[in-house]
């Protein structure tokens, strides 16, 4: 089994706790109790206004993605959870 460090990135995140924190582990520790087993999770950098961007890692597919969104924004730890991807303007 591929580690956490090691595996492919699925999909990167901008996650932000509802209770603001100050380090990767605890973002982490908070997402890995709201998925399980069932994805891998990677910290990538803060962001400002104490928002987070996160990697879902294998064992997730891609498809399980909105799934996995929506079982960490159910779980009532954070005040957001969004893919984190390039805004065009219209």
């Amino acid at each position: 089994m591929t580690s956490e460090s090691n595996a492919p990135a699925m999909a990167a995140l901008i996650v932000k706790p509802k209770v603001p924190v100050s380090g990767s582990a605890a973002v982490l520790s908070t997402m890995r109790t709201a998925l399980g087993n069932d994805a891998g999770v990677r910290y990538v950098r803060p962001m400002a206004g104490d928002a987070h961007v996160v990697q879902l890692t294998a064992p997730a597919q891609r498809d399980q993605i909105p799934a996995l969104i929506e079982r960490l924004r159910a779980s009532g730890a954070f005040q957001y959870v969004e893919l984190d991807s390039m805004m065009k303007i219209k």
